[in-house]
């Protein structure tokens, strides 16, 4: 004979509400602390209170250790989303003010100040505040947007508790280290004010800033995303950051090579071979910021999916 189903539920793992309202099962035995005093509630119903402190089981529930962690994770990821609107947001800005630097006789124009027009690590921008006899609005502009780039740069590499090693490691190089050479690429322009628009010196000084800023701090960066993305075990979003950071690497790099044979070519400037070149390197650059905006879109809505309740995922 088959013995009945016990009326009775008896479960051994905690209900965890999504919301504070959700209602409990106040008949459901649990298998958790007291979130006040620590005594094992085990076998308890979820209706009753602790035998030592008296504090409603319920609480404790609401309180266990997997809510802490959704609530840690929630908070985490809002601040990495708002750190990635936030260079999204500066990046129009920061175009501008590179776009602003004066043009020179050597061929590819400003190319290279610029490069790639779309979310990174900047540093041309702070070169505007050298030039004249007094700082002029667009390079105060340049610094500030700077420094705020900086500010949300702190937000998407927040900590989270549960981050692989590798992961850890990158996030704090990709953190401290634009800290750290922005900051003295300003302080070394801060030395070297009291320039020309024409000074041969702006460009060599815009060309210290790709090399010795952009280049290594946005490769960081993105190397940094690519890792997170894996953490997220989101792969095809791994290997868009992947692409994004090789062809913004590759950018950059191609700009540099560029500005150093491009006093060679001010005769040739307006021939149709640099024209196409020119071209085709713009295209590239384009190109390669559409993709970094893509992916950065992309990880937001992937982050966003996690935390929000599920009648509004399907808007993302």
């Amino acid at each position: 004979m088959t013995r009945p189903p016990s009326t009775t539920p008896d479960v051994s793992v905690p209900p965890d509400p999504a919301r504070r309202d959700h209602p409990i099962d106040t008949s459901v035995r649990i298998n958790a602390p007291c979130s006040f005093c620590g005594y094992n509630l085990r076998g308890l119903a979820a209706g009753s209170s602790c035998p030592e402190c008296a504090t409603p089981i319920a609480q404790s529930i609401r309180h266990s250790p997997a809510k802490q962690r959704s609530r840690v994770y929630t908070k985490w990821a809002v601040t990495v989303s708002l750190g990635l609107a936030a260079m999204l947001i500066l990046c129009p800005s920061q175009i501008w003010v590179a776009l602003e630097m004066r043009f020179g006789d050597a061929a590819f124009g400003s190319a290279t100040r610029l490069n790639v027009p779309g979310p990174k690590i900047w540093a041309t921008t702070l070169v505007q505040r050298s030039l004249g006899y007094r700082p002029e609005w667009l390079g105060v502009q340049g610094t500030w947007l700077t420094l705020l780039g900086l500010v949300a740069l702190f937000f998407v590499t927040s900590p989270r508790i549960d981050m692989s090693a590798k992961t850890q490691r990158l996030r704090l190089i990709a953190r401290w280290q634009p800290a750290f050479l922005t900051g003295g690429f300003f302080g070394f322009l801060m030395n070297a004010e009291y320039l020309y628009d024409t000074d041969v010196a702006v460009g060599k000084y815009a060309l210290y800033g790709i090399i010795g800023v952009e280049l290594p701090c946005s490769l960081a960066l993105m190397v940094y995303l690519a890792n997170l993305s894996f953490d997220l075990a989101r792969p095809s979003l791994v290997r868009l950051f992947q692409r994004a950071a090789m062809a913004q690497a590759a950018c950059m790099i191609a700009g540099v090579a560029m500005a150093f044979l491009a006093k060679g070519l001010e005769d040739y400037r307006t021939g149709l071979v640099v024209q196409v070149w020119a071209a085709l390197y713009g295209a590239a650059c384009v190109l390669t910021a559409l993709v970094v905006l893509g992916a950065y879109v992309r990880l937001i809505g992937e982050l966003l999916v996690r935390i929000l309740p599920a009648r509004w995922q399907t808007l993302i």
